[in-house]
C-alpha cells in the first residue's frame, strides 16, 4: 500500500511539471524538493540502503554534468535538477532506457514546436522550448518499462 502511495504521488507530481512546464515554461523548487523528499521515503520504506547510496552516488554525478549543460545555457536551472532528480530515482539501471526515450521524446516536442503544435518561446530569435515535459514523459515510460 505505501509503495503504491508513493508510486502514485511521484507520477502525480510529474503531471504536475508536465503542465505547469506547458503553461508557465518553469519547473517549481517545490515539485522538485518533493520527489526528492519522496525518493528518501521510498528509501526508508523498502529499506534498500546500499542500493539508495548506489543512486545517490549516480544522481550527483549526473547532476555534476548536467551543470555543465546548464552553464552553456541550453537548459533551465529547474531542468537541470528535475533531471538530475530522475537520474536519482532511476539509478545506473534505468539511465540507458531513460535517456533514450528522453531523447525521442525532446526531437518529438522540438519538433511539434517548430510546426506551432506545442507550446515555444521565441527568445532573441530562437526557438525555446519547456523540456519538462520530455523529461517527466520519458520518467514515467522508463518507470512503467521498470515494473
Amino acid at each position: 500500500m505505501i509503495a503504491f502511495l508513493i508510486s502514485f504521488a511521484l507520477g502525480t507530481a510529474l503531471i504536475f511539471v508536465i503542465l505547469d512546464d506547458l503553461k508557465n515554461f518553469r519547473i517549481r523548487n517545490g515539485a522538485v524538493i518533493f520527489m526528492a523528499v519522496l525518493f528518501l521515503v521510498e528509501v526508508v520504506t523498502r529499506g534498500q540502503y546500499r542500493e539508495a547510496l548506489d543512486h545517490l552516488g549516480f544522481g550527483g554525478m549526473m547532476f555534476l554534468l548536467i551543470l555543465g549543460v546548464y552553464a552553456l545555457g541550453m537548459m533551465g536551472g529547474g531542468d537541470a535538477k528535475l533531471l538530475a532528480v530522475a537520474f536519482l530515482w532511476l539509478g545506473v539501471g534505468g539511465a540507458t532506457v531513460f535517456s533514450a526515450l528522453l531523447l525521442i521524446l525532446t526531437l518529438f516536442y522540438w519538433l511539434g514546436a517548430y510546426l506551432s503544435v506545442f507550446p515555444k518561446q521565441i527568445v532573441s530569435g530562437k526557438m525555446k522550448i519547456p523540456y519538462g515535459p520530455a523529461i517527466a514523459s520519458a520518467w514515467l515510460l522508463t518507470a512503467a518499462l521498470q515494473k
